[in-house]
């Protein structure tokens, strides 16, 4: 009896196991490549990056697969929410609109003084306005749409 629920914990626990997705970190992101994940602070899908992308709802193989998620599913249009720049050469802008357009985000590359990274894009992610004379800093999250490295 001990023998047979050893056997049924072991099995239960390797099927548990395996049921577990393998979530990618923030240094999990190559260098020169461009991060972004599903939830906060670099968990759930990833998607990766070293292209500009003027549309993440175009999914298609005409806009290079640039618009999914490394797992090759969609809907990665509007459903960032945490964002790492492992570019090597410039900065990149990310914004609400297709071609770049709208309100946007801008991160330095790693290893330089300007933000390169954010676990959060509800905290305002860099994006700032006025507002009537007064600063606001605004949620990002699950907002970006397109962008561009060397804007």
């Amino acid at each position: 009896m001990k023998r047979l629920l050893a056997t049924v914990s072991l099995a239960l626990g390797v099927l548990g196991m395996a049921a577990t997705p393998a979530f990618a970190g923030v240094d999990d992101c190559p260098s020169g490549s461009v991060c972004r994940w599903q939830y906060g602070n670099y968990d759930g899908k990833q998607a990766t990056s070293q292209i500009d992308n003027p549309d993440y709802g175009c999914w298609s193989v005409t806009c290079g697969n640039q618009s999914r998620w490394d797992d090759g599913s969609t809907g990665l249009n509007n459903a960032v929410s945490s964002v790492s720049n492992h570019g090597t050469r410039c900065n990149i802008k990310f914004a609400d609109g297709t071609n770049y357009t709208g309100a946007d985000v801008f991160f330095g590359r790693a290893g330089t003084n300007y933000q390169w990274r954010d676990p959060y894009l509800s905290n305002g992610g860099g994006y700032e306005t006025t507002v009537g004379g007064a600063l606001r800093v605004n949620s990002f999250d699950n907002l970006t749409t397109s962008h561009n490295f060397c804007p």
